[in-house]
């Protein structure tokens, strides 16, 4: 399925489902802040609000999700989230259930990072 054309993901996606399929440009959303909807070029994986008073600090990946999934419930626009609404996120990792070729790709992987201070992905 990786080898499909992205139409016919889409299609078979729709068939299966029964949904229609909406394209969501990802444009700023993991430089706009899901409060404030203040943007900030982010350097790096973290993302941290430009204002002071909100104090967001949270992945780069975690920001561009919420505010990809406000704008589809939203028809494309961005709406800020409530200020008290919790956002949590869970990263996984290879786990026991994985195929020995992905565990052993995912500890090279970490090997070869860690021998290169800073460097997070080769």
């Amino acid at each position: 399925m990786s080898q499909w054309e992205r139409g016919t993901r889409e299609r078979q996606l729709a068939y299966e489902t029964g949904l229609p399929i909406q394209h969501i440009s990802e444009a700023n959303s993991s430089q706009t802040c899901p409060f404030r909807l203040q943007r900030r070029k982010v350097r790096g994986r973290r993302y941290i609000c430009a204002n002071k008073d909100c104090a967001l600090v949270l992945h780069r990946d975690a920001v561009g999700v919420v505010n990809i999934h406000t704008l589809a419930v939203n028809d494309g626009t961005f709406v800020p989230v409530p200020p008290g609404t919790e956002i949590r996120v869970k990263c996984l990792r290879a786990q026991p259930g994985c195929s020995p070729g992905q565990r052993e790709r995912h500890g090279l992987h970490q090997r070869s990072s860690a021998r290169q201070p800073g460097h997070l992905y080769r």
